[in-house]
């Protein structure tokens, strides 16, 4: 169905392409209306690729698509249903801009209007420092293991909540505790600079939000 005039590759949009198998949009929110903008996602562009913040007020995700983008550098709000997750082999182009933002796959074009309401909560102001995070220790873990350990403890949607316990020296089990008792689970790898990683990823963010216009 189409909502409004699907932006075009012009001076005003940019566009870019989704790859399959990542849900870019899952840690917003659906369906929810207030003081933020928890139903969209910001997307910035720029000369190193894209960048797409989403948060639902309790957790938040920015996620980095390396491929390349035709058009000027910038940032707007995106409506969710633009950025679900692209399955398969289907090819998903994304363009956005001033006048609306626009979804192309295997279904055809579905495009959705400029967003009214430009209020996404100021996330730069809630990203840890890389200073504040000198003693913290960083561990791979399987997210599956993860699920299932918090799923045999006792967690679930109705009962949210465990807690993990990562040891300091490298090569140990991650303590995870949950409400009807704890589990072991082995680390994929240990980072032995866990900051460097994040403190990276960090500044080429705000560089981008800087190119993007990001406010």
């Amino acid at each position: 169905m189409t909502l409004a005039t699907a932006p075009t590759a012009t001076a005003t949009a940019t566009t870019f392409e989704l790859p399959a198998g990542i849900d870019v949009a899952a840690c917003a929110a659906t369906g929810e209306s207030g003081r933020y903008s928890f139903n969209h996602a910001q997307v910035t562009t720029c000369s190193k690729g894209t960048w797409i913040t989403c948060t639902d007020g309790r957790m938040a995700s920015v996620v980095h698509l390396e491929g390349p983008t035709s058009g000027p550098a910038g940032t707007h709000l995106v409506p969710t249903s633009i950025l679900k997750k692209a399955t398969g082999k289907d090819r998903v182009t994304i363009a956005v801009g001033d006048n609306g933002s626009s979804r192309t796959d295997k279904r055809g074009t579905m495009t959705q209007p400029p967003v009214q309401v430009e209020n996404f909560p100021p996330m730069d102001d809630v990203m840890p420092s890389p200073e504040s995070l000198e003693d913290s220790v960083g561990v791979t873990l399987n997210p599956a293991y993860l699920a299932d350990l918090a799923a045999a403890l006792g967690s679930d949607s109705t009962r949210p909540g465990i807690t993990i316990t990562i040891p300091k020296k490298p090569g140990k089990p991650v303590i995870v505790q949950g409400r009807h008792g704890f589990g072991l689970l082995m680390p994929l790898a240990n980072l032995e600079t866990p900051i460097e990683h994040y403190s990276k990823a960090l500044h080429a963010w705000r560089c981008a939000r800087t190119e993007g216009g990001a406010r």
